[in-house]
């Protein structure tokens, strides 16, 4: 997940990241193969939008948000700066809502 949070979440476009998830995968020689490294990563966002009970109604779980909210959340919990930047569309200002949402903020 550290390499996740590091270093996939920057890389720009799809093309990229599979390569870096495919050699990450190899590099670690995970007993799953190739693509274990992605799975692992898409299960631990699902997991964390899972956790997020409040949603605005027909929101639509895509991996731009499951990212957004995820790279945020590990991010706050952390007090690690992060800069979200993207096209227009591609679930930022609906990420931070969502975490407005649904942390405890007494607790961080």
């Amino acid at each position: 997940l550290s390499l996740a949070l590091c270093y996939d979440g920057r890389l720009s476009n799809a093309d990229l990241r599979n390569g870096f998830r495919e050699t990450v995968s190899k590099a670690l020689i995970l007993p799953q193969g190739e693509k274990a490294f992605t799975e692992q990563l898409c299960l631990y966002q699902k997991k964390v939008m899972s956790m997020m009970e409040k949603k605005p109604p027909g929101t639509a779980e895509n991996s731009a948000l499951l990212e957004n909210v995820f790279v945020i959340l590990i991010s706050l919990l952390n007090k690690i700066p992060v800069l979200v930047i993207g096209k227009p569309g591609s679930s930022k200002s609906l990420a931070l809502q969502i975490i407005r949402d649904n942390v405890c903020w007494e607790k961080l």
